[in-house]
């Protein structure tokens, strides 16, 4: 079907997404495409049909929490005047207007030159219009929506709603890496971003959970860089994923602290005056989760950050 390879053409295309300094171009299109997808099930309902855009359809909804998921884009509205109100009201009805006005200001502009994508502006009415029969629909619709996730995560790469490890390829991301470092020895900001992003899911990817206590909520796991990023050195040391391992919120702050750490078996060692509290967040048989994990460059890493907190040294 062209029309559908013509339609994820138009969302994934460049010619209208600005680029912020803060890391994330407009994340608009996809967006749009996520929450009429999320919302309208059938595609006896999605395609051919008019679909409800004004500012009381569950759709506004979707795609306002959408947007404001992303703390990079979260912190953007807090201190852009336009967007401002986003943040200060939450989703009211004054806010769903605007919504939905940002809505036909860009995505619905954007992809209206479309056969397949016609939009009635006066009316709040949308038809994405695909003939087929009911399995190439649902191909179909499958297709734009991988298609719509994935440009979103490339727009805004710390949102955290979609599973991200489906569009993050480890080998790429090496690839990538070897690649940085061979062309020089400095990268841009926004690419310090996507490097950072990239290796946190690649981290999770490879961990699924805290290595400690086993939590799995990905809104509070985090990538802990077991050498400093900050005194790396090199970018291979910086992105290398023997440089990390994903801890939550709490036990990084503890690794990083040095109130805890590994020796060269991954067995934990304690700050002597908080052992038995922390011992006590620690899951049984955490040191199942490290099998697999006995990499000499993981050591490296770990021996330079013992070192750096004086942890056997006290």
């Amino acid at each position: 079907m062209n029309q559908v390879n013509e339609f994820i053409n138009s969302i994934c295309s460049n010619e209208t997404i600005r680029e912020l300094d803060n890391g994330f171009k407009y994340p608009y299109k996809p967006a749009l495409i996520i929450s009429i997808i999320d919302n309208v099930k059938s595609v006896d309902q999605l395609f051919n049909n008019p679909i409800d855009l004004s500012y009381t359809s569950p759709i506004i909804e979707t795609y306002y929490k959408i947007i404001m998921s992303s703390p990079t884009v979260f912190e953007y509205f807090k201190t852009n005047k336009r967007k401002n109100r986003w943040f200060t009201e939450g989703l009211t009805d004054s806010v769903r207007k605007d919504v939905l006005t940002n809505i036909k200001e860009s995505p619905a502009r954007n992809l209206k030159p479309l056969d397949v994508w016609q939009y009635d502006k006066p009316n709040n009415k949308l038809v994405i219009a695909l003939k087929g029969s009911r399995e190439e629909l649902e191909m179909a619709k499958h297709k734009i929506l991988i298609a719509a996730q994935k440009r979103l995560v490339e727009c805004i790469p710390d949102y955290e709603g979609i599973d991200a490890s489906l569009f993050v390829d480890m080998d790429e991301y090496i690839k990538k890496l070897k690649k940085e470092v061979a062309i020089r020895k400095v990268i841009t900001e926004r690419e310090v971003r996507l490097f950072q992003h990239d290796f946190r899911k690649c981290l999770l990817q490879r961990d699924k959970k805290c290595l400690l206590c086993n939590l799995d909520i990905p809104q509070v796991l985090e990538a802990a860089h077991i050498k400093d990023h900050a005194i790396c050195k090199t970018i291979e040391d910086k992105w290398d994923l023997h440089n990390g391992i994903i801890l939550c919120r709490n036990h990084h702050k503890m690794f990083d602290a040095g109130l805890l750490t590994f020796d060269d078996h991954w067995k934990i060692h304690f700050d002597g005056f908080y052992e038995q509290i922390i011992k006590n967040t620690i899951a049984s048989d955490y040191i199942n989760n490290f099998k697999g994990y006995d990499d000499d460059k993981f050591f490296e890493f770990l021996d330079f950050h013992n070192k750096k907190v004086d942890f056997f040294d006290k």
